[in-house]
C-alpha cells in the first residue's frame, strides 16, 4: 500500500489547528496547519510536549508563568505535561497557513531513559 503524504496533508478538516498525525507505541508526531485567523485556541498533552515553528506565526499565552510572546519559523518550544498554552493565529489565512510541528514524547519513555542515564 502506498502511503501519498502530500495528498493527506494537503486534505483540510478544519482552519483552526488541522491536525495531520503519526503515532508509535512512545510517541506521536503531529503537523498543524491553521488557514484563518484564530485566538486563545488551548492545547495542552499529558505528555512533554515539543513544538517547532515551520511556517507564519503564533503568539503563545503560558498563564502560570506569564509567558506571552510570538512564535516564529526556527523557534521551538516545550510544553510541561498537563500544562496549557493558548494560541492565536493572528496572520494565518489559506494562501499562508501558519504550520507546526508537535512531538509528544511519553512520559514512561522519558523516565525510562532518564533512569537509564543515571545508572
Amino acid at each position: 500500500m502506498r502511503f501519498d503524504l502530500q495528498a493527506r496533508h494537503q486534505h483540510i478538516d478544519k482552519l483552526v489547528e488541522n491536525k495531520l498525525s503519526f503515532d508509535s507505541d512512545d510517541a506521536k508526531l503531529s503537523i498543524y496547519d491553521t488557514y484563518e485567523s484564530g485566538f486563545n485556541v488551548p492545547l495542552s498533552s499529558g505528555n512533554v510536549l515539543f513544538c517547532g515553528m515551520l511556517q507564519g506565526k503564533k503568539v503563545m499565552h503560558v498563564e502560570t508563568c506569564d509567558y506571552h510572546h510570538d512564535f516564529l519559523p526556527n523557534e521551538s518550544f516545550v510544553l510541561a505535561p498537563n500544562q496549557t498554552v493558548h494560541i492565536d493565529f493572528p496572520d494565518a489565512s489559506k494562501p499562508t497557513p501558519t504550520t507546526c510541528l508537535a512531538i509528544e514524547i511519553s512520559t514512561e519513555k522519558l523516565t525510562d531513559i532518564a533512569q537509564r542515564l543515571n545508572i
